[in-house]
């Protein structure tokens, strides 16, 4: 039986298949798809009963084929999860190609492991049983947005195309990482929403706080040996270029914020309300909102929009961009 469409088109639109190998490397692929078809599999049956998980070496294979064959229980599949395949001795290869060449039609079987498990006379078997088998590859940037989509969706939240950029930007081709942060994103939004640029950035907390008030004093001192040593401190420490511009431009956007409350004369504990930030924060920014004046805060807005852009277009550098930006900062 061929493999004309997509593993994901094949599930939502096409008939399960009584076997499946999926292989490769990247763990949060495997177990994105291992979940779906559990769930296509089990339907509305009954869970505790048609699931049965197994883990080669841990768990004798014999065991896991003889509940292959048996009936589901008041479901139309019964679904057994084999992983670590790539684990099977070849003395035990022999009765699992046995089966899979003639597999139990009212059984969904799913077998995970490592890239090896594409190679060799398993995966060859189970197409020859009208199996599925599905090898991923290393993913890509350019293959992120199919997967951030999928994630959002998982979440019941949406992202626009600046907070793709974004992630993909700041995160590469890691769905893993991608995932964990959409997950406080999907929480600090309360589900249902639209998520930005913003959003993302609020949650991302790859910076310490006190890191962004640090940089962000260095340059209301026009200090550059300071500026100079904290951003290679923060990068050092594996914080993404992108992150560091976003979080610095959010802070600066609090300090226009904070000089336009103490006009009204609010106190540092209206002030920490209006902003959703602790009263010990709202007095540090309101003590770093009086080294700025507005056009100031505006001039170094502007700067960091351009900067933002630059490192989204890929033309220079990132530490380039950020070297460059923050020199202009401090003048």
């Amino acid at each position: 039986m061929s493999q004309k469409q997509d593993l994901m088109s094949h599930i939502t639109h096409g008939s399960l298949r009584p076997v499946y190998l999926l292989a490769g490397d990247n763990l949060f692929q495997i177990e994105y798809f291992e979940k779906i078809l559990m769930k296509q599999g089990l339907g509305k049956g009954l869970k505790d009963f048609n699931l049965n998980r197994y883990q080669v070496r841990d768990d004798p294979l014999a065991t896991a084929l003889d509940v292959a064959r048996t009936l589901p229980m008041m479901a139309q599949h019964r679904v057994v999860i084999i992983s670590r395949a790539e684990k099977i001795k070849q003395n035990e290869l022999s009765p699992l190609i046995e089966y899979v060449q003639d597999p139990n039609p009212s059984t969904i079987m799913i077998l995970t492991g490592a890239s090896e498990c594409g190679k060799g006379k398993l995966p060859t078997a189970i197409r020859k049983g009208g199996g599925w088998v599905e090898l991923f590859g290393r993913l890509y940037e350019k293959d992120m947005g199919i997967w951030l989509d999928r994630i959002a969706a998982d979440l019941r939240i949406t992202l626009d195309k600046n907070a793709k950029t974004f992630l993909i930007k700041t995160l590469g081709p890691d769905p893993n990482k991608a995932a964990a942060e959409l997950s406080k994103a999907a929480i600090y939004s309360g589900g249902g929403e639209k998520i930005n640029e913003a959003d993302l950035i609020a949650v991302m907390a790859a910076t310490k706080t006190e890191s962004i008030f640090d940089l962000a004093d260095a340059v209301g001192r026009k200090d550059t040996l300071a500026v100079s040593y904290l951003l290679y401190r923060i990068l050092d420490e594996g914080s993404s270029p992108l992150l560091i511009l976003g979080q610095l431009t959010r802070h600066m956007h609090r300090l226009l914020l904070v000089r336009y409350m103490m006009r009204k004369r609010l106190n540092a504990v209206a002030v920490a309300s209006e902003l959703g930030v602790p009263p010990f924060i709202a007095e540090k920014l309101e003590m770093q909102a009086k080294n700025f004046q507005d056009d100031e805060i505006l001039n170094k807005l502007v700067r960091l929009s351009r900067a933002d852009m630059e490192l989204k277009s890929n033309r220079a550098s990132d530490r380039l961009v950020l070297e460059r930006v923050f020199w202009d900062l401090c003048r």
